[in-house]
């Protein structure tokens, strides 16, 4: 075991279609997903 860090890429972003002002559809962030909590775990996580 070795520290790794939590990652966070934008293909961890759950998003949703939502109106905007004008009433055209955008994409806004729903959720997040995938994080990993920063401790010690395994370094292939990291590599993978």
């Amino acid at each position: 075991m070795v520290p790794t860090h939590g990652d966070f890429h934008r293909d961890n972003i759950f998003a949703e279609v939502l109106p905007d002002a004008e009433g055209r559809p955008a994409l806004s962030p729903a959720a997040l997903i995938d994080l990993d909590s920063v401790g010690p775990g395994y370094r292939a996580d990291d590599l993978a």
